[in-house]
């Protein structure tokens, strides 16, 4: 029986999308964690404290020498890691329990282009970062900064993408449904653009609902007009499943995981690009993600057929899951 440690993203975090990965890391990892013992830790917190006396801690010596080790998901490569609130909280001084850690589709926060990352990350990562196992990434530029820094990388995707084989996206509704579920985003609003979705959704749609799957996310519709007939969904994954397999619903919005999640529930999709997330996975893998920009073009886009054909890489899935056989 193998120790495997799961460093959870969910724990602490302010984002739903976060419960969305970690539900999709359990599923599409279950042949590696069934009948091993599985124990998680946070990224968006400390682990430990220096006072705790990690030398002579229990848990800290199980969890520093457990035989794997996932970070799971969501932004954690930034530019500069050494900051106050970072997704992924941890420094050089206190990430040995990181050690000998393996990537699994995680992603990065707007890198620029030449890939460059500061003496800090560098530092933190060569303390963090297996050098025997091949890491999972989120996406092919998340991928080269992994490359460019010394370690072997494959673009798997999110796990969230991996349910989306074309045999399931196949299953995923074509046509313009009666009721509609969208998404806002605390943290870029946009607030003339983000008016022209709620007014084209509630000229398209009989029903309109919302999901806050950030934590300021009510606060900012509520902001918002002619938002009174819009039904507001509890703001946890289980609501938003009931809503998705019995709403008779489109979706609309800029949050990527709650597009992905309604994919996964056979719910045609448009992903509004406003940051670097969306918009990287558009270009690997084609999911359907258009710039709020064209919100002018809301009528025309949602009243055409629409299919669903999202490119995941089963053979870096695969490949990258065979290293655990051995």
């Amino acid at each position: 029986m193998k120790r495997i440690v799961l460093f959870d993203t969910s724990v602490g975090s302010l984002n739903q999308g976060d419960n969305i990965i970690m539900k999709a890391v359990r599923d599409n990892m279950s042949s590696i964690l069934k009948n091993n013992f599985v124990i998680t830790l946070p990224t968006h917190t400390p682990c430990f404290y220096p006072f705790q006396g990690k030398e002579e801690n229990k848990r800290f010596n199980l969890f520093s020498n457990a035989d794997y080790k996932f970070i799971c998901g969501t932004n954690m490569i930034n530019y500069q890691m050494k900051e106050r609130f970072p997704n992924w909280n941890t420094y050089s001084w206190n990430c040995n329990e990181y050690a000998n850690s393996i990537l699994l589709g995680v992603g990065n926060t707007g890198v620029k282009d030449d890939l460059e990352v500061s003496k800090d990350t560098k530092k933190v990562l060569s303390k963090i970062l297996s050098k025997e196992y091949i890491h999972s990434t989120r996406d092919e530029k998340t991928k080269k900064i992994i490359e460019k820094l010394g370690y072997k990388a494959l673009n798997t995707g999110c796990p969230t993408t991996w349910y989306l084989t074309p045999d399931f996206c196949e299953k995923i509704n074509t046509e313009k449904k009666p009721n509609a579920v969208f998404t806002l985003t605390d943290y870029l609003q946009d607030e003339i653009y983000d008016q022209k979705l709620i007014d084209g959704l509630n000229s398209n749609y009989e029903k309109v609902y919302f999901w806050p799957q950030g934590s300021g996310d009510y606060e900012y519709f509520c902001s918002l007009k002619n938002t009174d007939n819009i039904i507001v969904i509890s703001p946890d994954i289980f609501s938003y499943k009931d809503v998705l397999n019995n709403g008779d619903v489109d979706y609309i919005g800029t949050r990527l995981h709650a597009g992905i999640f309604a994919m996964q529930h056979k719910v045609r999709a448009f992903i509004l690009g406003v940051d670097n997330r969306a918009l990287d996975m558009a270009t690997t893998f084609g999911i359907n993600c258009i710039a709020r920009s064209e919100l002018d073009k809301l009528e025309e886009i949602v009243n055409k057929k629409h299919i669903t054909a999202v490119n995941i890489h089963l053979n870096e899935i695969n490949q990258w899951k065979a290293q655990f056989d051995r």
